[in-house]
């Protein structure tokens, strides 16, 4: 069993404070794990091969969760990078998103706005998913940063904000959606700038 190649890829985290190492992924590691169940039961559980499999399978979860530790002291949340007028705004849904959100979500600590500015999107699109008519959408979107304590710890939560031009010419309300990982962090980083 090889070394995934995640960890075999030098992303400069040893050299360089501000890198965070490279992960496997959960749903990786799951297969991988269940190659391995597999793997130990062909071979016969108590061969020399098997408990060889087994082995580098519990070194590589060991280092996997070494990296995450690393990680987790490395993550810091982006200062905010927007100045527009309704920033107060923004940050107050992203907050509500998460505090919201059974998942991935808890109870917002500090909130950034990442994005230098609003990304406008105008696209010709279907009205619904029966495709009986079409519309032009215009967005403005941008995305922020929510530090949540939750049951766990603290986790980075990033998301994405975004509002549509009404027919009347006027932006509508401010919706948005978390994205589908965050990352965990030490409460004591909440507040620091990163190295």
């Amino acid at each position: 069993m090889h070394l995934s190649y995640e960890f075999r890829k030098d992303n400069g985290w040893r050299s360089d404070k501000k890198i965070r190492p490279l992960l496997i992924d959960r749903t990786r590691m799951s297969s991988i794990k269940q190659q391995v169940n597999n793997a130990i039961t062909a071979l016969g559980r108590e061969t020399d091969k098997a408990k060889n499999v087994d082995h580098k399978f519990k070194a590589l979860v060991a280092k996997d969760q070494d990296n995450r530790e690393i990680r987790k002291r490395r993550t810091f949340m982006t200062p905010d990078q927007f100045h527009g007028s309704d920033i107060d705004q923004i940050k107050q849904k992203a907050a509500s998103l998460v505090s919201a959100n059974r998942k991935e979500g808890g109870q917002p600590l500090r909130t950034t706005i990442i994005s230098t500015d609003w990304k406008e999107e105008t696209v010709w699109e279907w009205v619904d998913t029966s495709k009986t008519a079409k519309r032009w959408r215009t967005t403005q979107r941008v995305t922020a940063q929510v530090a949540a304590k939750t049951g766990d710890g603290v986790r980075l939560v990033t998301v994405a904000i975004a509002k549509d031009k009404q027919s009347n010419g006027q932006w509508g309300s401010l919706y948005g959606n978390l994205h589908q990982y965050s990352d965990p962090m030490l409460e004591e980083n909440v507040h620091k700038a990163g190295p």
